[in-house]
C-alpha cells in the first residue's frame, strides 16, 4: 500500500461540499471549520436544546426508546449510559471485505458534513472527534456489505463510531490496517465515551452510500472526457466522416451532454482534413455513414454527461443534507420524526450513472471490435501487429487479440452489475424498516462499474495508441499527438508480452490522478 498523497486544498466541513471536495480530501486535503467561534456556539445552541428537550421528560426516538421496531420499549436514560456504546456493538455485523481507504475518509467527512447542520442535538465535541481523524489521516475499515439504506447506513456507520470509541480496525495515514486504540494513540487522539445521542447521530444517515456515490462519480466524469477522447482518436486513426460531430447536426436534437460530447471529440480531431462530405459521396470505399460506434458516439457519451449532471444535485443535496432522524430545530423548539436517513435519491442516481457507464464501455468494446475484426484491413495491420517492425515474425505474434477479449468481459460484467438496485426493496427489522432505499448497494454497483469501465477503457487507450502508431501508411500524428501521455507509460506493443501491467500503469495516470494514489479508488 501507498502513502497518502499530499493535498493542500482546505475544505470547510461546515460549508456545502462539492463532489470534487470529497475525492480532494480522500486524497489528503485538510478539514476545518469555517467561522468556527460562531459555528461552535450554534451547535452548542442545538445541543442545548436537545438535553433541555430530554429534561422536560418528553420523549425522544433512541434517548428515551427502543431502536427501530423496538421504539415501544420506554427507557431511562440515567439507567442506561451504555445505550449508545451497545447501539454502535450490535450493529457492527458487516460482512465482505473492507471498503478501501478512500471511501473511509470521505465517510468521515460525510458525516461530519451532515451533523455540522446542527440539527441532530450534538455538542462540538463529536465533531472534534471526527476532524481529528480526518487530521491523523486515520480511515475507519468498513465492510462492505451489510445496509439496505433505509435508516440510512446504520452497519457501515456503526464501524465509523466504533473507531471513534477505540474499537474496530483502521487505515493509518500509511494505508496500513491496524487496531483502531493503537492508531488513535500513536495520534494523540483519546477515545470517546458516547453519551446523549451521539452513536445514534453517527448511523442513522447516508453518508457512507454518499461516499461512495461522490467518489465513482468523480470517475464516471473523467470516464466520459476518456470515451471522448478515444473517439477522437479513432475518427482520426480510421480516417473516419467528421459531419456527426459538428455543432450544427447535434444541435437539432440538442441534449446538452451530446453537445458537450460532440464539442469534447471535435478537440482531438483534425478539423482541416476536410471529411464531411456535406454531398454524400462515399469515404474511400466503404459507404457515406460510419458505423454506429463512431457516429453516433456523442449520444451515447451524451447520456452519460447528462447522467453526471442529474446525479450531481441529487449527491450533492443529500450529503449536505440532514439525513439523521429525529432532527432537532432549536430555534423553533420542536424535535420532528421522519424519513431523512432514506436513500432514495441516491440509489437513483448511482442506478442511472451505472447504466451509463456501462454504456460507455460496451461502446469502447465496439470500437476495439472495428480495429480488429478486418474490416478496416486496408488502413490498420491485424490485431494491430506491428507487421513492419516484426517483418517475417509477424504471424507468430498475436497483438490486441487476448486484450480485446478482456474488455469484452469487463464490458459484460459492467451490465450485469448495471441491473438498477433500488427496485429491489424487501421489509426488514421486523417490517419496521417495511420500505428501503438500496441505496448503498447501488453505489457499491456502481463503484464497481466504474472501476471495470477504468480498465476496459485503460485497454482502449492502448489500443488506440497502438493503432495510431502503425497505421499504414505511416503513424496517425494527430492521434499520437491526443494519446502522448499513454505512450509515455506504454512502450509499442511489437513481441508478445504481458500487458497487465501496462493495463495497470494507464489506469493510474488517467483514473486515479495520482502517482502515489490512496489504497484503491474502490
Amino acid at each position: 500500500m501507498s502513502k497518502q498523497t499530499p493535498n493542500t486544498k482546505v475544505i470547510h466541513a461546515n460549508s456545502k461540499l462539492t463532489l470534487e471536495d470529497i475525492e480532494h480530501h480522500a486524497t489528503g486535503a485538510a478539514i476545518r471549520f469555517a467561522d468556527e467561534a460562531n459555528f461552535r456556539l450554534e451547535i452548542a445552541r442545538n445541543h442545548d436544546f436537545f438535553r433541555s428537550y430530554v429534561a422536560s421528560e418528553r420523549d425522544v426516538y433512541g434517548v428515551t426508546s427502543g431502536f427501530g421496531g423496538s421504539s415501544h420499549r420506554s427507557l431511562d436514560p440515567a439507567k442506561t449510559p451504555n445505550l449508545q456504546r451497545n447501539l454502535t456493538r450490535y450493529h457492527r455485523c458487516g460482512v465482505g471485505e473492507f471498503m478501501p481507504s478512500d471511501v473511509g475518509r470521505a465517510t468521515v467527512l460525510t458525516r461530519l458534513r451532515s451533523l455540522c447542520n446542527a440539527r441532530s442535538g450534538v455538542d462540538f465535541q463529536l465533531l472534534a472527534a471526527l476532524k481529528s481523524l480526518s487530521d491523523a489521516g486515520i480511515a475507519p475499515a468498513i465492510p462492505a456489505m451489510g445496509s439496505v439504506g433505509a435508516s440510512g447506513d446504520l452497519t457501515p456507520l456503526a464501524y465509523l463510531a466504533a473507531v471513534l470509541q477505540g474499537e474496530h480496525f483502521v487505515f493509518d495515514k500509511n494505508n496500513q490496517l491496524r487496531p483502531a486504540a493503537d492508531a488513535l494513540r500513536d495520534a494523540g487522539i483519546t477515545p470517546l465515551v458516547l453519551k446523549d445521542r451521539e452513536g445514534l447521530a453517527l448511523m442513522n444517515g447516508t453518508s457512507f452510500m454518499c461516499a461512495i456515490a461522490a467518489l465513482s462519480w468523480n470517475r464516471a466524469a473523467r470516464l466520459a472526457d476518456e470515451a471522448c477522447r478515444i473517439t477522437g482518436a479513432l475518427v482520426e486513426i480510421l480516417d473516419a466522416r467528421t459531419s456527426p460531430f459538428t455543432e450544427l447536426l447535434v444541435d437539432q436534437k440538442p441534449h446538452v451532454g451530446s453537445l458537450r460530447a460532440a464539442a469534447e471529440i471535435r478537440r482531438h480531431i483534425d478539423s482541416s482534413t476536410g471529411r464531411l462530405h456535406p454531398d454524400g459521396k462515399s469515404n474511400n470505399g466503404r459507404g457515406i455513414q460510419d458505423p454506429y460506434s463512431i457516429r453516433c458516439a456523442p449520444q451515447v457519451i451524451g447520456v452519460l454527461y447528462d447522467a453526471l449532471e442529474f446525479a450531481r444535485t441529487a449527491i450533492e443535496t443529500e450529503m449536505n443534507g440532514v439525513s439523521d432522524n429525529p432532527i432537532f430545530i432549536h430555534q423553533e423548539e420542536i424535535v420532528l420524526n421522519g424519513g431523512q436517513f432514506f436513500g432514495g435519491h441516491i440509489a437513483l442516481a448511482c442506478d442511472t450513472l451505472k447504466s451509463a457507464v456501462a454504456s460507455i464501455l460496451n461502446l469502447v468494446d465496439r470500437q476495439m471490435a472495428l480495429m480488429l475484426d478486418g474490416r478496416y484491413r486496408d488502413i490498420l495491420p491485424e490485431n494491430l501487429v506491428d507487421e513492419t517492425a516484426l517483418g517475417v515474425d509477424a504471424p507468430y505474434h498475436h497483438g490486441f487479440k487476448a486484450l480485446q477479449i478482456t474488455v469484452s468481459a469487463l464490458a459484460a460484467e459492467a451490465a450485469k452489475c448495471a441491473m438498477p438496485m433500488g427496485v429491489f426493496s424487501r421489509p426488514t427489522e421486523a417490517s419496521n424498516q417495511d420500505v428501503v432505499s438500496m441505496g448503498t448497494i447501488a453505489a457499491r454497483d456502481l463503484g464497481t462499474v466504474t472501476s471495470l469501465a477504468a480498465d476496459g477503457m485503460s485497454i482502449g487507450l492502448l489500443a488506440m495508441t497502438q493503432a495510431a502508431r502503425v497505421r499504414h501508411g505511416g503513424p496517425c500524428a494527430r492521434a499520437l499527438t491526443t494519446l502522448a501521455d499513454i505512450s509515455s507509460v506504454a512502450p509499442p506493443l511489437l513481441e508478445d508480452r504481458p500487458m497487465d501491467d501496462a493495463i495497470q500503469a494507464t489506469r493510474q495516470l488517467v483514473f486515479e490522478r495520482s502517482k502515489n494514489p490512496p489504497h484503491g479508488l474502490l
